[in-house]
């Protein structure tokens, strides 16, 4: 047998020794990577359901606006040849889907007396996949048939006709009485100043993960808001939904490039949400602090079992030297034992650590039960006009994993440096009388 597997055996059958603080020891590490993988994906998770609540249906990865419009919001700020643009950005590397959509604010009656409401003309088609307005996973049809198609009607009467069909929030249809089959009277603002009038029929009543659609949103099509608004051809904005929201600043940057884009503004969410991005860098700063804890308490603990069982024994140190044994052999010894006990707590707080962010990334986290509200019927919260699902799923970062191994071993690696150092400062002859 090598000399360093001698020390190997001998480095394993001194853990034994003291099986209490050997175990104590494996546990504090076990628990210290448990905690820095259940926190960083519980952030991880969290950090995406933030992205995913901004990057949704009203903001999307990129939007496309005339200048000056989102401060001003002026009916007759537009952008103009939407079908021209919507080609080319379909052929837009990064680009998965395009979203135009025209904003009016309107009074809308149903019988003489009127309401405030805000009507939105959007591409019914595209709005109906991820990323839209009235996409399955956003969206409750509460009554009717979720389409904008207008059938014929059955009223025999001599009253007009709507031409359109529309879709209706939850609240703006409780507060207002509306139901399916109702019509409404839209007067509004054309881009030339003149009034814009007409009849929509009411398809659908819908519960939106959208306060505007809810409490006012009256949503028709794109070109029946054109045509009523007189603008031909022409939207307030284009929302783009991208490959991956990560990458927003990088689409945007592309789309500026294109010659046909260059006379409107190109932001990506990062710039329309500002306030996101800071929350995320604090909630990134708060994740490396607690982190930090962690691996102090972590080389603590490690640290005082490497010393007590070195304090413990000097008289043994004290013999070994004196057979001749070399101060090189006793500090590889202990940095074996140092070693061994990071290896198998590692190995066990990063099993249940990924195997328990895992398994809560696939049936989620409800964050009501974590705030104390297990035994309430609370399933979401309203967040800057967005309605926010209290399901959480973490995730689990490789790069973490491999980070906080490489970290925790380099702190089970300095704690040993005092008891080595303790061993090197060792006269034979004094230890052997402790």
């Amino acid at each position: 047998m090598t000399p360093f597997l001698s020390t190997l055996k001998i480095a394993w059958r001194n853990l034994g020794r003291n099986t209490k603080r050997s175990a104590l020891a494996l546990l504090s590490l076990a628990l210290a990577q448990f905690f820095v993988l259940g926190v960083d994906g519980f952030m991880a998770g969290y950090e995406d359901s933030l992205r995913d609540l901004m990057t949704g249906p009203l903001i999307g990865h990129v939007q496309i606006h005339a200048p000056e419009y989102r401060e001003k919001q002026s009916i007759d700020l537009l952008i103009d040849d939407i079908s021209e643009k919507r080609k080319i950005l379909a052929n837009t590397q990064g680009v998965e889907r395009t979203f135009p959509r025209i904003f009016a604010p309107s009074l809308a009656a149903k019988t003489e007396e009127g309401f405030t409401a805000f009507v939105t003309g959007i591409d019914f088609q595209a709005e109906r996949q991820p990323g839209g307005l009235v996409e399955e996973s956003s969206t409750t049809l509460k009554a009717g048939r979720l389409d904008l198609k207008v059938s014929p009607s059955s009223d025999s009467s001599e009253e007009p006709q709507a031409d359109y069909g529309a879709i209706v929030g939850e609240a703006l249809a409780k507060r207002q009485d509306l139901k399916v089959g109702d019509q409404l009277a839209l007067i509004g603002q054309t881009v030339d100043g003149a009034m814009a009038a007409d009849l929509v029929r009411i398809n659908a009543i819908i519960r939106s993960n959208l306060d505007i659609v809810n409490a006012q949103g009256i949503l028709i099509e794109l070109e029946a808001a054109q045509s009523i608004f007189a603008m031909p051809n022409q939207a307030h904005e284009i929302t783009i939904r991208g490959q991956d929201a990560a990458q927003a600043s990088a689409l945007a940057e592309r789309l500026r490039q294109l010659p046909a884009l260059k006379s409107v503004e190109i932001l990506p969410w990062e710039k329309l949400a500002p306030e996101l991005v800071q929350m995320m860098g604090m909630m990134n700063s708060a994740t490396w602090v607690i982190l930090v804890f962690v691996f102090v308490a972590a080389a603590a603990g490690i640290a005082n079992t490497m010393l007590m069982s070195t304090f413990e024994r000097t008289r043994e140190f004290g013999v070994l030297l004196a057979l001749g044994s070399s101060p090189r052999r006793i500090n590889l010894m202990l940095l074996l034992e140092t070693i061994l006990i990071g290896v198998l707590g590692l190995s066990l707080g990063t099993a249940l650590g990924a195997s328990l962010t895992l398994y809560l990334g696939q049936v989620g986290l409800s964050m009501a039960d974590l705030a104390g509200g297990g035994g309430q019927d609370i399933t979401d919260l309203s967040f800057q006009g967005i309605t926010f699902n209290f399901i959480m799923h973490p995730r689990l970062r490789p790069s973490v994993i491999e980070q906080s191994l490489l970290a925790m071993g380099v702190t089970c690696l300095l704690s040993a440096l005092w008891p080595i150092h303790f061993v090197n400062r060792l006269a034979p002859t004094e230890a052997m009388r402790k």
